[in-house]
């Protein structure tokens, strides 16, 4: 009778070992795997960026599946989502900028060679604005979990006053209609505010 009892406790002890590894394995299985950290550059680095008043901002448009894959875990572009890294750096020695994600913009113009002066006139030029990450809308699973929200947030770029001297980036995504993104070139505009002055810096970045 003890030796029944001891079996009968001892496959108790395995199923619940097996059933805590069955456990574990689903719940790692769930998670989204870590990604590497993007490696953010000075402006001077990036081969598309503007200068006004001393605020230096680069744009850096991540265009190819693999990279994005490799930082995203998944290929945005084919969803119809352009990520854009921000750099922006404030040599500016007396003013103070303010930057948020929802005033950075896609800008498409109608004729690539069109005079930079016309930027942000409605009638050349159909906007995109940034999009929320609540706001996106994803095909595959993997973007429904909680952690790869997480990491959308993490990477995403946040409102920020800049100082003198003080730097910040980020990512700012874009979503094109019917998740194609059609041919640039195009301009990311962005309102940066100086907030003493109560003025609006414009910044208007070609890239192709």
């Amino acid at each position: 009778m003890l030796n029944s009892e001891i079996v009968r406790s001892g496959t108790r002890s395995y199923l619940s070992f097996v059933l805590a590894i069955i456990i574990a394995t689903i719940g790692c299985s769930s998670t989204v795997p870590a990604h590497p950290e993007y490696n953010v550059q000075s402006v001077d680095s990036y081969e598309y960026s503007q200068v006004l008043d001393g605020l230096r901002i680069a744009v850096h448009p991540i265009k190819a599946a693999s990279e994005c894959e490799e930082y995203f875990g998944e290929n945005l572009i084919s969803l119809g989502i352009l990520p854009v890294l921000v750099v922006a750096e404030n040599e500016n020695t007396a003013s103070s900028f303010i930057l948020t994600n929802d005033q950075f913009s896609l800008l498409n113009a109608e004729d690539a060679s069109l005079d930079r002066s016309k930027v942000g006139d409605e009638r050349t030029w159909a906007t995109i604005n940034t999009i929320a990450l609540g706001d996106m809308f994803f095909a595959s699973m993997a973007f429904q979990k909680v952690e790869a929200k997480q990491m959308f947030a993490e990477k995403e770029f946040r409102a920020k006053t800049l100082s003198p001297g003080s730097t910040t980036s980020g990512f700012v995504y874009f979503q094109f209609p019917e998740k194609k993104i059609s041919e640039g070139p195009w301009v990311v505009q962005v309102k940066a505010i100086r907030p003493i002055e109560q003025e609006t810096r414009i910044f208007n970045i070609k890239f192709e």
